[in-house]
């Protein structure tokens, strides 16, 4: 099997390590780290694509940033070669490319031995067929190099440090030379000066990589950092090995001053240890949304990618989320205790307990004390600053419901701060196929796993089932605005759901709402916020 390995510089031990194991299993396999010096490098690429039978995408987070890395991509796709997504971090909390993202049941996830992704990728090469594949390379024109750096010497010079960023050194030295051979009088220190740091930095990645070798790689470091106090160039992120693993005091760039030994800070809780995936915050930034004809600016906050699942809320539950008093509020624990509960409804229900599907059967007071819950995990020391109502603000945010104004903000949002003023989460024309609902021709009667209309349904920051599936509590009183959770008053709830048969419910700014007690069968659920 001829297979193209597309990947992130930044994972390239693990990425190795796969490819060793591949070659020895007899593959033919092609990574960037094959390229001549000689050799054309974006058409030797391109080459390759055509050349491979198996495109294997290498999905990080810096990955689906690369510009590099998304158009080797695309083009494998425009060429009809069949693609593996090999997943190698956490990729909730960053948007994926639209050629993956449909191709869950594809996904390979590194579980950190090369051993078993070797197995994973030939059993997934085996299960191709063949038959479906046809080679549309020579009918596809071949895309340009990205950020392409013909024309001026200062635009070429730009793309060779482009190129560096993203780890190519070899390409960029001989770039760079080029260069500094076309104009010696203003460009050639100037490069020899890119050159001699891309050197010294190269062979700290080397050092850095291997615990025997740590100490030299931090001595080095020093010396980098008195060629150059540009920290943003370090596609490897090894300011963070060499300082997270120091073993001793670290020299200033001044000899005679010593930087003595700092304790460790306490490592920040991670939210992959408490909560299961799929879940990751995602940003949205400062600015403005309208709500009946008022018009507000909020400040920058995180939500949720995905509603509570039901395998989350069990880690509540776990955790006697339903017997602590510490994290409900005092109207939602008389309410707990009158009526008994110690789980939500239909947990015990097939067709409504999966894991990945939201969870169900659930009051706002639930949906508070799990919020006050979660929070207390992620923030364990409260900050010094006032405790604000709905929970204690610590180095992680404070997280709790979202309010209305959060909500449909994170429905509208436009990455770049925007305000897209979108009917629904995708735009302005309703489109039944883009989230689980009973509109007609559409017809649902179950929720759906929290994942399944990603990249269909998706807010323009990427947030994933704000229409349809369940609808969402909200922090806000329906009446009054209020946004105090010891209060008793009716609470807004926003996106429709799966049984919602009407369009205009899954409009970003229908409001619907409810009493805090009732759970309303199977149509309740909820996401958080941290601000």
């Amino acid at each position: 099997m001829k297979l193209f390995i597309s990947y992130s510089r930044s994972m390239r031990q693990d990425v190795q390590a796969v490819i060793g194991l591949l070659k020895k299993a007899g593959h033919k396999v092609w990574w960037d780290g094959d390229i001549p010096v000689i050799a054309d490098w974006w058409a030797t690429i391109l080459d390759k694509i055509e050349w491979c039978n198996v495109f294997i995408f290498v999905v990080s987070e810096k990955a689906v940033q690369s510009p590099y890395c998304l158009e080797e991509l695309k083009y494998a796709t425009e060429c009809h070669r069949p693609i593996l997504p090999l997943l190698l971090d956490d990729h909730t909390h960053y948007k994926l490319p639209p050629e993956v993202t449909p191709m869950r049941q594809q996904w390979l996830e590194y579980d950190g031995k090369p051993e078993n992704m070797l197995a994973e990728i030939t059993r997934s090469c085996n299960e191709i067929d063949w038959k479906q594949v046809t080679d549309m390379a020579k009918s596809v024109r071949r895309p340009a190099e990205p950020n392409t750096g013909s024309g001026s010497v200062t635009r070429r010079f730009q793309q060779a440090i482009n190129l560096a960023k993203e780890g190519h050194f070899e390409e960029t030295k001989k770039r760079l030379r080029d260069i500094a051979s076309l104009d010696k009088k203003r460009w050639k220190k100037v490069c020899e000066a890119w050159i001699q740091r891309i050197n010294l930095y190269a062979g700290i990645v080397e050092l850095a990589d291997d615990e025997v070798t740590l100490s030299m790689a931090q001595e080095d470091w020093q010396k980098y950092l008195e060629l150059s106090d540009d920290l943003t160039f370090d596609p490897f992120d090894i300011a963070a090995k060499v300082t997270q693993n120091a073993t001793k005091p670290i020299v200033a760039t001044v000899a005679t001053i010593v930087t003595p030994p700092q304790p460790k800070p306490a490592p920040k809780p991670d939210i992959k240890t408490i909560l299961p995936a799929p879940f990751g915050w995602i940003k949205i930034p400062k600015g403005s949304v309208t709500i009946k004809g008022k018009t507000e600016t909020l400040p920058t906050f995180e939500i949720a990618k995905y509603p509570i699942t039901n395998l989350q809320f069990k880690q509540f539950i776990a955790a006697k989320g339903y017997e602590n008093k510490d994290w409900w509020t005092a109207a939602g624990w008389d309410v707990r205790k009158k009526k008994k509960w110690t789980e939500p409804r239909y947990w015990d229900n097939s067709k409504w307990n999966g894991d990945l599907q939201p969870v169900v059967g659930v009051s706002w007071y639930e949906a508070v004390a799990f919020c006050n819950w979660l929070n207390k995990q992620i923030n364990p020391t409260p900050s010094p600053s006032p405790k604000r109502q709905g929970g204690e603000q610590g180095q992680g945010g404070e997280v709790m419901l979202p309010t209305e104004q959060q909500w449909q903000r994170a429905a509208q949002a436009l990455p770049n701060g925007g305000d897209s003023g979108y009917a629904y989460p995708w735009g302005n024309d309703w489109d039944c196929e883009r989230c689980n609902n009973s509109v007609k021709p559409c017809d649902s009667n179950v929720t759906t796993a929290v994942t399944l209309y990603e990249g269909k349904g998706d807010s323009p920051c990427g947030v994933v089932d704000m229409a349809g599936n369940v609808w969402e509590w909200c922090r806000t009183a329906y009446k009054t605005g209020n946004q105090d959770i010891n209060e008793t008053d009716v609470r807004v709830l926003r996106g429709g759901s799966w049984g919602s048969f009407n369009s205009d419910y899954f409009r970003c700014d229908y409001r619907n709402y409810d009493n805090p007690f009732n759970w309303l069968f199977n149509f309740f659920g909820f996401r958080c916020v941290r601000s």
